[in-house]
């Protein structure tokens, strides 16, 4: 899997490649809306408004005790490209699937 920050007209600001199946753990959607509709086959995008949410998602989901060392080093990238996502406008989060 592809986490990419992109700007509206497809310009990528940050990328990296992470292994999809090692992302993260099942979550319940209910609990984690937006990390837990991540598709790890398909494209996912996030605007600025919705990098917040999933970034006060990441914040918690990195308390948790089941979480590997994997797991815990993804969560840090996600929060970091969220973190450069919301201090400008026209930004996009992507999760290209594998």
């Amino acid at each position: 899997m592809i986490v990419s920050l992109q700007t509206e007209r497809g310009r990528i600001e940050a990328e990296e490649s992470i292994r999809g199946n090692e992302l993260l753990p099942q979550v319940n959607p209910d609990e984690y809306p937006m990390i837990g509709h991540i598709d790890l086959y398909g494209n996912t995008i996030f605007n600025r408004q919705q990098m917040v949410t999933l970034l006060s998602e990441v914040e918690r989901l990195k308390k948790e005790s089941f979480i590997t060392q994997t797991q815990q080093e993804s969560l840090e990238l996600v929060e970091r490209m969220c973190r450069m996502g919301t201090r400008k406008v026209h930004r996009y989060l992507w999760f290209l699937g594998d």
